[in-house]
């Protein structure tokens, strides 16, 4: 992928939108369409009905102030005119810095050409970069794509709702109030002609604000390869060989290169930050405040632009954040302990000391007594809980006769029960196995020593890691706080209604050994008590399922590292033997280190697997049973049951395709030019990486997506059998 296939979408953005020509410059291989006539004229009118529209906005709000109105209407009228005013300046100004710059830019990205590297040089991430700049872009196409359709079709479905309901006033509302020097209300002409005006100049602004953001995209995002190369280059030095000096005098020059470049970019699209802070911070509460006062036909309208300024803020600011901390990542080395930020999280809410080994930097806080007592009550809290709700279950029979509302209490009771048998499982394993755990975080970070030069991927890794346990992490806050808000909304809505009788319903139906229904310091013990143990179990989880992660990572890491190593071997290099003998001792020594991460989560595999298909499959039945606030918060349930398993097995996939890289790569090496030796131990290496190594519970299933299907389906069949006894 070139520089040039980058364009795509800002060629897009800027001929079919903006009506303006694409960029060029000299290395640029396709041949640019011409600009026609027509195209010329549609720009110049579309520019000069943005700028007549600012004017005329402008001329409408100075008349509207002269009339008689009320405080309210007054405020809703200046929100709503001041914010589609930001609008249409933000895209007035961007058409002037395009326009204005356009030979500047064309000087960047021509540097940018000749900077871009080769598709073979190992140090640079092309593809992965390029594809998130492309997906982006997209993005960004598409947002902005439905936003103009959506402010330039509201007046027309307006318009004939008000013709079909045989309205005696039709409002002949155009997309924003402007003054026109004809008339406009009770005129299909005037009215047709404002639509026009306002949609070109709309449309005009909309490509040009979407080309500013694509190309801040573009440049953000080659500064980052650029940078991204330079840390690797970094790495990958010598100092023993001869050519260092000259090596780092090179990669010098070469960081002074991008940093005049990210300037020249900063001095480019100053008047477009600039403006971007100020537009949006202005329209972000205008807008809001016409939403909250307006009517609902009208409040849509502006949520759509309130939502599109909070993008456009946000992307700019975005982009800054990633290129900041791109040119800091020069100078910083990626540790192991850098992914561990997620586990620590989760260690911190329940309420352990977070996993150490002798390579660690950072020591970890100590765990005062304080700490240790709330954590010893907090997991004979949640211990409890398991027999608080055999206990409960088992005195279901008794209150009720119908079999059907017997299930479906015993389904509601069984799935909290199993959501609490899955924590006390995860508490076992960080506990029992932490020196375990310990020890094999020493050997990942012996490991990871040599993950730091040149053929390793260690930021991809750490990035898509990273990713994929923040999101776990929201999901399991979000979840947590779902779960223990819902009895608080429910009783404060009894309380505000004068409900004649308050339910005190906590979490979830449980035993106590004191009263809860009709009591108020009882129902506030009961939630308190389940609210910490929901809390604590969730930490739990979110740790176990992070150390999970980060296991996976390194391995993913270090089999990526090694079939590159491999690729990169070249057998009539006279070291060739004694490179390949030590590179099928790293093998053996990531085969050791996977299978003493699967001795460590056995125990939670097998769990996992156990409890969730019986958890989903309860979840699932008190879903269809109760009312909808009930039936939400076993959604909630079912889908963390159902994402903590898939994390589990997907890892084990990634595992498993990890190290199913190292055969292709073994085969793949010139061995045919080496000797018999190297030959002899090169087919040992492929026999041994002809099967894939694949996690196991206890040996009885393997660890992988196929085994998660399996899951699922089991469960589906014991919900619909459950379901036909209704």
């Amino acid at each position: 992928m070139q520089l040039e296939d980058l364009m795509r979408y800002p060629d897009i953005a800027f001929r079919y939108f903006g009506m303006a020509p694409r960029f060029e410059w000299t290395a640029r291989r396709t041949v640019a369409p011409k600009q026609t006539v027509t195209r010329q004229i549609v720009f110049m009118v579309g520019s000069l009905c943005l700028g007549y529209q600012n004017l005329g906005m402008i001329i409408y709000w100075v008349r509207f102030n002269s009339q008689q109105k009320e405080i309210s209407m007054y405020v809703a009228k200046i929100a709503e005119m001041g914010s589609v005013l930001a609008l249409i300046f933000a895209g007035f100004l961007n058409i002037w810095a395009l326009t204005s710059k356009r030979a500047q830019i064309e000087a960047v990205l021509a540097e940018l050409q000749e900077m871009y590297p080769e598709p073979r040089q190992r140090l640079y991430r092309i593809r992965h970069y390029n594809d998130q700049a492309v997906g982006l872009m997209k993005f960004t196409v598409n947002f902005y794509v439905v936003f103009i359709i959506y402010y330039n079709i509201a007046p027309l479905v307006l318009l004939l709702c008000e013709h079909l309901m045989d309205s005696q006033d039709i409002s002949y509302r155009a997309q924003s109030y402007t003054w026109y020097p004809w008339q406009v209300y009770g005129s299909p002409l005037g009215y047709s002609a404002a639509y026009l005006c306002q949609a070109i100049g709309s449309i005009l602004g909309v490509g040009f604000s979407m080309s500013s953001q694509q190309l801040i995209c573009l440049f953000t995002t080659q500064l980052q390869l650029h940078f991204d190369a330079m840390a690797n280059h970094l790495t990958a030095i010598d100092a023993k060989e001869p050519t260092a000096n000259q090596q780092l005098r090179s990669l010098i020059l070469y960081h002074r290169r991008i940093l005049r470049l990210g300037d020249r970019v900063n001095r480019l699209f100053n008047f477009t930050f600039v403006v971007s802070l100020i537009v949006s911070t202005i329209a972000i509460c205008l807008t809001s405040i016409a939403t909250m006062l307006l009517e609902l036909h009208k409040a849509l309208l502006y949520i759509s632009g309130l939502i599109a300024f909070v993008f456009y803020h946000f992307l700019i600011c975005y982009r800054g954040s990633v290129l900041t901390l791109a040119s800091v990542m020069v100078f910083i080395s990626m540790q192991l302990a850098d992914f561990m930020q997620y586990s620590d999280l989760g260690c911190q809410v329940a309420l352990i000391r977070r996993y150490g080994w002798s390579g660690r930097q950072s020591p970890g806080a100590k765990q005062t007594l304080m700490k240790k007592v709330i954590f010893v009550l907090g997991a004979l809290n949640m211990s409890c809980y398991f027999f608080s709700f055999i206990t409960y279950g088992y005195h279901i029979e008794r209150k009720t006769k119908e079999p059907i509302i017997y299930v479906a209490e015993l389904s509601e009771v069984g799935g909290m029960l199993w959501f609490t048998v899955l924590g006390i499982c995860n508490m076992y394993t960080l506990l029992i196995y932490r020196p375990q755990i310990e020890e094999l975080l020493e050997g990942l970070e012996q490991l990871f020593a040599p993950a730091r030069q040149s053929p390793y991927c260690t930021r991809y890794f750490y990035d898509d890691s990273a990713l994929k346990m923040k999101r776990l992490s929201i999901n399991f806050v979000c979840s947590a706080t779902y779960y223990n808000l819902l009895p608080l909304v429910k009783l404060l809505s009894e309380l505000l209604t004068e409900s004649q009788q308050v339910s005190y319903q906590v979490q979830s139906k449980a035993w106590y050994p004191w009263q809860v229904h009709g009591s108020t310091l009882g129902f506030w013990i009961a939630y308190a008590s389940q609210a910490f143990a929901s809390v604590m179990n969730l930490g739990m989880m979110m740790a176990t399922e992070c150390l999970v992660f980060v296991c996976t990572a390194q391995l993913e890491l270090h089999f990526d590292g090694l079939a590159r190593r491999l690729e990169a071997l070249d057998a009539r290099d006279p070291r060739a033997k004694e490179q390949l003998r030590a590179l099928i001792s790293y093998h053996t020594r990531l085969f050791k280190v996977a299978d003493r991460a699967n001795g460590i989560f056995n125990c939670t595999f097998l769990i996992s697997y156990c409890v969730s298909s019986i958890a989903v499959c309860s979840m699932g039945f008190s879903m269809i049973m109760f009312d909808l606030g009930l039936a939400l918060k076993y959604m909630v349930g079912m889908f963390l049951f159902m994402i903590y398993t898939f994390c589990i097995c997907h890892n084990g996939t990634q595992v498993t395709m990890a190290s199913d890289k190292v055969m292709p790569a073994a085969f793949y090496n010139n061995w045919y030019e080496g000797d018999l030796v190297y030959r002899k131990m090169l087919l040992i290496l492929m026999m041994r990486s002809t099967k894939s190594y694949v996690w196991k519970t206890y040996n009885l299933a393997p660890v992988s997506i196929q085994t998660y299907m399996a899951t699922l389906k089991f469960s589906y069949q014991m919900f619909t059998c459950v379901r036909s006894l209704k």
